[in-house]
């Protein structure tokens, strides 16, 4: 996950992206909503293992509300097949169904899905810059 762009917070403080796939959930780290996006030293790199390539990977911005509790400040969806395997694709996708009002905006991130072939291990003779895309990238979905 990168970043979000326009989004509406209303009495948030800090945001979060929570990833969906195959019943599996995983959350990045929070961020202020003064700067919403995530850093390489943020918890926002995410694999997931055995996802089906029919299914589809849920992501869903929150909001960390000052008096408690959560918000959902926006969701999108993507259809795993529609990706091409074994590629990264960077996307900016619209939010919609947020419980703030005027809510919308757009979420950024990176996507792989591979083809039944386990990510290249990061090793001394390989550079972080040959396995990832550039900092920041985001979900890492590996096929059965």
């Amino acid at each position: 996950v990168h970043c979000c762009y326009d989004i509406k917070t209303g009495d948030c403080i800090e945001l979060g992206v929570s990833v969906r796939a195959n019943g599996e959930e995983q959350r990045t780290s929070a961020v202020s909503v003064e700067r919403p996006f995530w850093a390489e030293d943020d918890q926002c790199r995410f694999v997931f293992k055995s996802v089906e390539r029919t299914g589809d990977v849920e992501l869903e911005v929150f909001g960390h509300r000052w008096s408690g509790g959560q918000r959902c400040l926006g969701r999108t969806s993507l259809e795993l097949r529609a990706l091409w395997p074994d590629s990264w694709h960077r996307r900016r996708e619209r939010l919609w169904g947020s419980e703030v009002r005027g809510g919308g905006g757009e979420l950024e991130f990176d996507i792989r899905v591979e083809n039944g072939v386990a990510a290249p291990p990061v090793s001394a003779a390989t550079s972080r810059a040959d396995v990832l895309p550039q900092p920041g990238s985001q979900q890492l979905f590996q096929q059965p």
